[in-house]
């Protein structure tokens, strides 16, 4: 009996190996596409837009991108370590563990502060200020405290057991706590997305007559097909997140099968980046002329970002929409995304 089950084990481990090959390969291949993707979207970033350098989106943008290259780099090192014959270390698991926390958190604080964009808290009654950004403050106090007991977990384990990276994979899956941090990303990104996107319906921001003309610097598109441009960008900068996350929460109780899991972990930490990254792009190069006359105490305040045309410029990106009125545009200024430049 005995024989029989050492030559059983014998025979499946050739298939584990050959299976954790096969695995590492996907993985491979799929951080290197993710990683590529965020090397034109860096330079971009940084060579387009040197205005936008000192604002918090921007140097949230740069810790994500940081972020998504420290987890492209560990990934491949941990598949070049399992194709050269060698054990990985069972503590990268824990870093994965919190790079795929981390990544969600910087990304997400940069999607709170467009919300705040369209939803300014001091035109805000309290108790709408308090349901909002007091929903957004439970959610992440949650998922920190989670996420902190969760790690302790896996740390704890890799400690006393001492066991390789699979099997640390299969405890750390299992646990309530990652199931409970996916489902939590996920509420936040769709309560998020639902605030957004209500806010621009109510806005009207897609109608021509409502006092804005757009400007843009590249293209002869139409003034429709970029204004539906910016539109997607906007929704995939919230919806992406919220579809993978669901699919992530789905694997985790139904995948029996962890490498595809891990695979999923991983594309979402980099589609999170990759979409927020656009988003900033493609707004910060989206110009907005103020063409009505401006209303005193509305526009007054406003400091000009530039000038086109001979007529006062203003990235979309800075521009805050609060609640509309048929009478008069109102717009706050802000310096969330776009760095004011005096002349």
């Amino acid at each position: 009996m005995n024989g029989a089950a050492s030559q059983g084990a014998a025979s499946s481990r050739p298939a584990d190996e050959a299976a954790a090959l096969n695995g590492a390969m996907d993985l491979l291949l799929l951080t290197t596409m993710c990683t590529g993707i965020l090397i034109p979207i860096s330079i971009a970033l940084f060579f387009t837009f040197s205005r936008i350098w000192r604002t918090p989106v921007f140097i949230l943008n740069v810790l994500a991108l940081a972020l998504g290259f420290a987890n492209g780099g560990l990934t491949i090192n941990y598949v070049r370590t399992v194709f050269s014959g060698k054990i990985p270390e069972s503590r990268l698991v824990l870093v994965f563990m919190s790079m795929s926390f981390l990544i969600p958190i910087c990304v997400q604080c940069v999607l709170i502060i467009r919300v705040i964009a369209v939803y300014p808290p001091w035109r805000l009654k309290r108790m709408e200020t308090l349901f909002i950004y007091g929903t957004f403050a439970v959610l992440f106090i949650a998922r920190i405290v989670n996420m902190t007991l969760f790690l302790n977990k896996v740390a704890q384990d890799i400690s006393s057991s001492g066991a390789d990276t699979i099997t640390i994979s299969l405890y750390a899956v299992s646990l309530p706590n990652g199931k409970a941090e996916w489902t939590l990303q996920s509420i936040n990104d769709l309560y998020a997305s639902v605030l957004f996107l209500l806010r621009l319906n109510q806005a009207q921001v897609f109608r021509r007559n409502g006092g804005l003309a757009s400007v843009l610097n590249t293209g002869n598109r139409s003034y429709t097909a970029r204004l539906q441009a910016l539109f997607w960008i906007a929704v995939f900068n919230f919806v992406f997140p919220v579809l993978l996350n669901v699919v992530i929460v789905v694997l985790s109780f139904r995948e029996r099968n962890i490498l595809r899991t891990t695979d999923v972990i991983m594309l979402n930490s980099f589609v999170e980046i990759i979409c927020v990254l656009l988003a900033t792009v493609c707004c910060t190069e989206t110009y907005w002329d103020y063409v009505l006359p401006p209303t005193p105490g509305i526009m007054a305040s406003r400091r000009p970002l530039g000038m086109r045309g001979g007529e006062t410029t203003e990235s979309l990106a800075s521009v805050k929409f609060a609640t509309p009125s048929l009478s008069e545009p109102h717009f706050a200024p802000s310096d969330l995304e776009m760095a004011q430049v005096r002349k």
